[in-house]
């Protein structure tokens, strides 16, 4: 079990390990009647949880279900990350299957990564700061009200943000057996959140190059070795996609098409740094361009607006920052009264234990905390360029209810052994 390996407790009264698995027990299954509460309310109230990106999805799975492969038509057959599609397929072989079949599936896959999510969330909190941080963390994970609304939205967020944290636990593990077996599953679990989510590449590879970093200065072992293997399964994971994309486009990349209707959409006198592809004044492109080729006429074009209006585009980049960390939410329908007062009394305070646990541990415990806090700076610097939202920092929350769980961990006053305890925590 996952949690037989978290280690001893950190302080004398810190609780037994029974104890501590019996919480954790008591997490997962109030965490699993929260997203149960949720999948319920979604099928009550469709409306509050129909986004456009969720038809593609179900679009795209229906043709990978009739042998079509991961397409939304013949003239977009590379702008969709094809696992959480993949995932859906097989929900188009009910007989006499919908679309809303399909958002029902999709809300029970949500359902079991969620849960992989809380617990990978808690085992890590209590790999690095202990039991007592684990439960904060794991409560927090499990109750987080803009986590918890996304369980019944058919997107990608709660599957990519599942892989993503399970393999930088692995990654982090202080199990010293069996290391490269790890280390490949690291791997492994990389390339499916990167097929879930192409924009999740950089993180990935920040996520890795950091944890190495932590290692090479803190342990002792082979951790350059580790993350060779870690990358090669990686890339690995990934050839199959950038194959297809070679075939059909000419373009040796993994990464779905889009990014550059996605970054005309950003920078434009029609910006306004959140979501407006209806807004935007699309250049001339050949009729016979492919997705690659529109990509590429759609980004030299906001590049050359970003160049020759650069007050503009620095103001549109702290707009995008302050949509995607803000502590309300900025979606149409979800600006109500109510919607603050949640926003102010769940995300703020768990901001506020964030920022109390850096300035607690951070001359103690910087190699951890800049583990926890690459996914969050990366997804930061990508939306200051691409568009700001919400629901664009929900995957790297993870790494923030850590930090918030860290806040009533015991500061170590032996700081001289620091480097020590962090190379067993990080030693993978």
């Amino acid at each position: 079990m996952m949690f037989r390996r978290i280690g001893s407790p950190t302080s004398e009264n810190a609780p037994s390990p029974r104890t501590f698995s019996a919480r954790v027990r008591w997490i997962l299954a109030a965490a699993l009647l929260a997203r149960i509460a949720v999948l319920v309310y979604a099928q009550r109230e469709p409306q509050r949880f129909d986004f456009p990106d969720s038809h593609r999805y179900a679009a795209v799975a229906k043709n990978i279900a009739e042998g079509r492969g991961p397409i939304e038509s013949p003239a977009q057959r590379t702008g969709t990350d094809p696992l959480f599609p993949l995932f859906l397929a097989p929900a188009w072989w009910i007989p006499n299957a919908s679309v809303q079949t399909i958002f029902v599936w999709s809300r029970l896959l949500n359902l079991l990564f969620g849960l992989g999510l809380v617990a990978a969330v808690t085992a890590m909190t209590a790999d690095c700061f202990g039991p007592r941080a684990a439960t904060v963390a794991g409560l927090i994970a499990a109750f987080d009200p803009i986590l918890l609304f996304f369980h019944g939205l058919p997107l990608t967020e709660i599957v990519y943000s599942s892989f993503l944290w399970m393999a930088i636990l692995m990654l982090t593990s202080k199990q010293r057996a069996r290391r490269l077996r790890t280390a490949a599953t690291a791997g492994i679990l990389l390339g499916l959140s990167v097929l879930a989510r192409s924009s999740g590449l950089p993180i990935a590879l920040a996520a890795l190059v950091v944890i190495t970093a932590v290692k090479l200065r803190h342990a002792t072992g082979s951790p350059l070795q580790s993350a060779a293997i870690a990358a090669t399964v990686l890339a690995l994971a990934l050839l199959p996609e950038a194959m297809r994309h070679h075939r059909l486009i000419g373009a040796w990349s993994p990464l779905r098409t889009g990014s550059g209707a996605t970054l005309l959409e950003s920078f434009g006198p029609w910006a306004d740094g959140g979501p407006g592809m209806e807004k935007v004044a699309w250049p001339a492109v050949p009729p016979d361009a492919n997705e690659a080729q529109r990509d590429r006429i759609y980004r030299e074009a906001a590049l050359a607006w970003a160049r020759d209006h650069p007050r503009e585009s620095m103001d549109l980049a702290l707009r995008k920052l302050a949509r995607t960390w803000s502590v309300t939410m900025n979606a149409p329908g979800y600006g109500g009264t109510i919607y603050r007062i949640i926003g102010w009394c769940t995300v703020a305070p768990v901001y506020l234990l964030a920022l109390a646990a850096l300035l607690r541990h951070g001359r103690r415990r910087c190699g951890i905390l800049l583990i926890l806090l690459t996914p969050a700076l990366c997804v930061t610097l990508m939306h200051m360029v691409y568009v700001g939202s919400v629901r664009y920092r929900v995957p790297v929350m993870p790494g923030v209810f850590i930090l918030a769980g860290a806040a009533v961990a015991p500061r170590d006053p032996d700081s001289s052994r620091e480097p020590e305890r962090l190379a067993e925590r990080t030693h993978g």
